[in-house]
């Protein structure tokens, strides 16, 4: 991914971060520019096959939690997008993701209670860590 993806993505998500967090909801035009950096990843890459193949997994897979309302439609959209940016490297961005989502989940109950209008635990919360671990780690940063 280039240096330029990579700053605009993580800059998305620290967006869809606060806004899922304060509103439990994941706008629309957060998504088409994590898709933005998402295609500008896949042109750069060597092999595009892998990001297509991880979105296009990525997708189906959280499309069936979203239709057992397990998953929030922004956040299907949100992590098929962080899987097109980041390809082949996705499964290190999931375990990084799943460690984040449950602290998430714990630290919700000492959020403000304007902060917990839904059920559901704000995975892009989760998804703003996640991902500059994973770029840190892919980059020899940690």
């Amino acid at each position: 991914m280039t240096d330029l993806a990579t700053v605009g993505a993580c800059g998305v998500l620290a967006w869809i971060a606060f806004t899922d967090l304060t509103d439990a909801r994941i706008d629309n035009r957060a998504n088409v520019l994590l898709f933005c950096a998402g295609v500008i990843a896949t042109y750069a890459a060597s092999d595009p096959t892998w990001h297509l193949a991880a979105a296009v997994v990525t997708f189906a897979s959280t499309f069936f939690l979203w239709q057992t309302d397990n998953l929030g439609g922004g956040d299907v959209k949100m992590l098929t997008m962080i899987a097109l940016c980041l390809g082949a490297a996705f499964p290190w961005f999931l375990v990084a993701f799943g460690f984040c989502a449950v602290c998430v989940a714990f630290a919700r109950g000492w959020m403000p209670r304007r902060w917990r209008r839904t059920k559901m635990v704000p995975m892009g919360v989760a998804a703003f860590p996640a991902f500059a671990l994973t770029m840190s780690l892919l980059q020899g940063g940690v």
